[in-house]
């Protein structure tokens, strides 16, 4: 006769001896086998957590700052702890700060060695953001020389938002030295360097006391001369668009200063 028993293992780091004695209502000669003994070893056990945490949306340009956070929650210590975290695409490695243990910003690996049972070991990740207009996904693994009961809890991932980006540059060349009752032309020029596209993209020119409006001409966009507002809208990465404004020199005797300034969405 046959009997199978399904146990679940509930205390580690020791072994458990479970003894079975069969008995009858009749006579056994031979009583010495009347008993069976298996003992079973349970290794040390130990469920890491991992936990990351950043910023959602960051800028082109901008440092984001990682923190991975490891917890034994026991019931024993875990040996040869480690977390990969490796860079992806997009970021580049600032510096880290780690609680216990070092990180490899070249391979990725934190190694943190010996994590006692109920202690947390924390890792903070400054990356810069070199790629726009993306999402960054950023994923640590733990593991660990000591079985995990449970290894659902040993990945996290973090995701970035990183809106487009326009490096906008202006400038502006005129006459420098103008008499009165003269025409002065001032040539705006506004170039996108990308790495995107550039949205809704203005420039404030509007003309000083000391001279006055007679014309202008865009290469993209319209200028209104009363506000003083180039409308450009959308300008495509690695493009310019040109400004020409006629005015009429109406002070003597002084230096007229023309300031622009270009914005975007």
């Amino acid at each position: 006769a046959n009997l199978e028993i399904v146990a679940r293992v509930v205390q580690s780091n020791t072994t458990i001896e479970n003894v079975a004695k069969v008995t009858s209502d009749i006579h056994d000669p031979e009583p010495e086998n009347n008993y069976a003994i298996v003992a079973i070893t349970v290794p040390p056990a130990a469920d890491l957590a991992i936990n990351k945490t950043a910023k959602k949306a960051v800028n082109l340009g901008e440092n984001v700052t990682f923190t991975i956070s490891v917890k034994n929650h026991g019931p024993d210590n875990a040996t040869n702890v480690t977390v990969e975290d490796k860079l992806p695409e997009g970021l580049e490695f600032v510096e880290a700060k780690a609680t216990q243990g070092t990180y490899d910003n070249t391979t990725g690996i934190w190694t943190i060695g010996e994590l006692t049972a109920n202690t947390t070991a924390n890792l903070e990740i400054v990356a810069r953001v070199v790629q726009s207009n993306t999402t960054i996904e950023n994923v640590a693994k733990v593991t660990s020389d000591t079985h995990d009961p449970e290894p659902e809890n040993n990945y996290a991932i973090v995701a970035i938002t990183v809106p487009p980006a326009a490096d906008l540059a202006i400038n502006k060349t005129a006459k420098k030295a103008v008499n009165l009752g003269e025409n002065v032309t001032f040539t705006i020029s506004v170039k996108n360097h990308g790495p995107d596209n550039a949205t809704n993209v203005t420039v404030e020119d509007k003309l000083p006391e000391g001279l006055e409006f007679v014309e202008a001409k865009a290469t993209q966009g319209t200028y209104d001369n009363t506000t003083g507002i180039w409308t450009i809208g959308e300008l495509t990465a690695n493009t310019t668009a040109n400004l020409e404004i006629v005015a009429r020199v109406v002070q003597s005797n002084t230096t007229i200063e023309n300031v622009a300034k270009v914005t975007s969405d």
